[in-house]
Parts: structure tokens; C-alpha cells; sequence
């Protein structure tokens, strides 16, 4: 199961980006994977990690307020239907 209690029956990496949150004073590096993934029909659960879940259709996804970095990983999740890895340079 992924932290949303899906359980995930295929996973294709999509897009990665790296970003900085501070942390007890010194900068940590975050890398954030991106996947596309099937899943069962669990309905999605809030893990701790996050404030919010919706599902959203593409073309509202200007209405979210969300990275300009994530907003390039749903994109290509949604570009790169066949998979493959899709990397930032």
C-alpha cells in the first residue's frame, strides 16, 4: 500500500525533482518521485503527511494551489501515458 491506503498494482516513475525544506537549522534535500500508478478501488485515505486529497480533473488543476515543479510531474504522468522514465535535467 502507498500512504494514500491504495494498494498499487502497477507503478511507472514519471517525474523526479529535488527541493529544500529547513530543518532544525540546516537545509535538507527532498527528492520527490513521481508514478503513475493502477490501483484497486480502496477509496484514498489522508495520510499525516499531507493537509488535503482531492481528486481532481486536469483541467481544474489551475484552480489547486500546488509547485510549479508538481504541476510539471501530473503533466507528464498525463503526457507520458506508454511510461518510461521522464527525469528533470
Amino acid at each position: 500500500m502507498e500512504e494514500a491506503g491504495l494498494l498499487v498494482t502497477e507503478a511507472c516513475l514519471v517525474f523526479a525533482f529535488e527541493y529544500t525544506i529547513p530543518k532544525d537549522n540546516t537545509p535538507s534535500i527532498v527528492v520527490q518521485l513521481n508514478y503513475r500508478v493502477a490501483a484497486d478501488d480502496t477509496p484514498a485515505a489522508l495520510s499525516d503527511e499531507h493537509q488535503a486529497l482531492a481528486w481532481v480533473p486536469r483541467s481544474q488543476l489551475p484552480n489547486y494551489s500546488v509547485s510549479e515543479e508538481t504541476c510539471r510531474a501530473i503533466h507528464a504522468a498525463f503526457t507520458h501515458p506508454s511510461g518510461g522514465e521522464h527525469y528533470r535535467g
